[in-house]
């Protein structure tokens, strides 16, 4: 199937009810869109869902009160909870049930895709008044919303707790001014809300993993190299040899063989072209940069073009590597 323009116009009666076969990959974007919009939980009803939004502080939202979620296991088949039927179910009802569990929400999730194509117009609760309720297709997205708040609030939870543990242990040394901080930026800071970092993709959510010994991402160290250069005059004094730069230079290096190969007009748009001008000309003398070794940790690298060295950071007990 060929993937047809975006702006192309879902005409439902050439998709639904055809014993067409859903694959989101092969599938024109405007037929995914379509279904993106019937899955979309529409905002009158997530306003009083009792999800708390996304700029409410830690504190508040480690303080609210979210649908119930259900231990119950379910093992009828997922087939069996799609209806060709309309919805029937007001929203009070459908806010009062308690949420199925992750496990089966993500099994209904895979299989809408499907039942959609198949002429599925709302979802089946079997827990419920013997199965005879309809509801609509949305609550599948509503559930999984549900889902990652509890997760995050799990998150959140577990970072104040690791604070209260680091407070008890660090008693008159210098940690506690950092920690009561940290406490007081969970009064003020959102849950979940976008941030300035990483080209404005990065949220608030991230900095949770913060508060413990979570496996840091490439977010998380691009965020940190962005704030050592706010820190720093690196990024705004043009005199300056020195640079530091996040993750993507690291991205360039394990993809050189293919940078050498581009075209001259496409090498010269990548990052290696512009430091090996730089060099050429003596206007850049250290790269700094983060590396990850062996998917285990991260590490501090750099490069000395002056002395033509290459150096890396280990724990401050282990001293310096250099080669």
């Amino acid at each position: 199937m060929e993937i047809n323009d975006i702006d192309e116009i879902f005409v439902e009666r050439e998709w639904i009810g055809l014993h067409k076969k859903y694959e989101w990959a092969k599938l024109p974007a405007f037929v995914t869109n379509a279904r993106d919009e019937i899955m979309a939980v529409p905002p009158n009803f997530l306003c009083n869902s009792g999800l708390p939004k996304p700029n409410v502080s830690v504190i508040k939202f480690l303080s609210c009160k979210l649908p119930r979620m259900s231990a119950e296991i379910i093992s009828s088949k997922t087939k069996t909870w799609f209806s060709t039927d309309e919805p029937d179910i007001g929203y009070d009802l459908l806010i009062s049930r308690s949420v199925p569990s992750a496990e089966f929400i993500g099994r209904l999730d895979e299989a809408s895709g499907q039942a959609w194509f198949d002429g599925a117009k709302s979802v089946v609760d079997h827990r419920f008044n013997d199965g005879r309720d309809r509801l609509p297709l949305w609550i599948i997205s509503f559930w999984k919303e549900v889902v990652r708040c509890e997760g995050l609030r799990a998150l959140w939870k577990d970072g104040r707790a690791w604070l209260d543990r680091e407070e008890s242990r660090s008693k008159g040394k210098t940690q506690p001014a950092l920690i009561q901080k940290a406490r007081e930026l969970l009064g003020s800071v959102a849950w979940d809300s976008q941030m300035s970092y990483c080209n404005g993709l990065a949220s608030t959510r991230e900095l949770a993993k913060f508060l413990g010994s979570f496996w840091l991402s490439d977010e998380h160290i691009n965020m940190m190299v962005e704030v050592l250069l706010l820190d720093s005059d690196l990024e705004y004094n043009p005199m300056s040899k020195v640079q530091l730069v996040d993750l993507s230079f690291t991205m360039e290096i394990g993809k050189v063989y293919e940078k050498l190969n581009l075209s001259d007009s496409a090498k010269k748009k990548t990052w290696l072209w512009k430091f090996e001008q730089q060099v050429k000309e003596k206007t850049l003398e250290k790269l700094y940069f983060p590396l990850h070794i062996r998917q285990t940790h991260w590490i501090a690298g750099m490069i000395d073009f002056k002395r033509r060295t290459f150096s890396f950071g280990k724990k401050l007990s282990q001293g310096r590597n250099q080669g």
